[in-house]
């Protein structure tokens, strides 16, 4: 009797243990789940096509709303002096890991007008655990400067976000 007793608070006291405290916490398809508010800052080293050069800090808040296994969706808010206020879409596809895979921001507000990502190149980082995300990437934009004109920025970026 006291054998069997021994085992069960054995088995129940294993039940509770984890390999790792830092895992991003998994949906049921095997892939973090990053569906939420995350706030943070985004860093922007630019360089405009005249050969302006600027190092901005703003404020970042991203909102994951949807998921789906690897992909997801949600909109994104930048902003906070030096910054210019900026909103969008963002999607991407992260790995099991929480890597990103593949990630696009539409600012749909920019300096002059409506901006678009020309090009994105050098995408890194991801979601490192259930409470922070950090990346880094490398980007082109072009930005409404006129009627019929337009002005482009080659641009570094690295993004630090708490989930909230």
């Amino acid at each position: 009797m006291t054998r069997a007793v021994l085992w069960i608070v054995v088995a129940a006291s294993l039940a509770g243990c984890s390999d790792s405290s830092t895992s991003p916490s998994t949906n049921s398809t095997g892939f973090p789940d990053i569906i939420g508010t995350w706030l943070g800052s985004r860093t922007v080293n630019a360089r405009l096509e005249e050969g302006t050069t600027t190092n901005n800090v703003c404020a970042e808040r991203w909102s994951v709303k949807t998921q789906a296994g690897a992909s997801f969706t949600g909109t994104f808010e930048t902003g906070g002096a030096p910054c210019l206020q900026q909103a969008g879409a963002i999607e991407g596809t992260i790995t099991t890991a929480g890597a990103l895979a593949t990630f696009s921001i539409n600012m749909t507000v920019g300096e002059g007008g409506p901006c678009v990502v020309v090009s994105q190149s050098a995408l890194s980082g991801g979601f490192s655990t259930t409470t922070t995300v950090d990346m880094r990437f490398s980007d082109v934009i072009a930005c409404a400067s006129g009627p019929g004109t337009s002005r482009s920025t080659t641009r570094t970026v690295s993004v630090a976000l708490t989930r909230q």
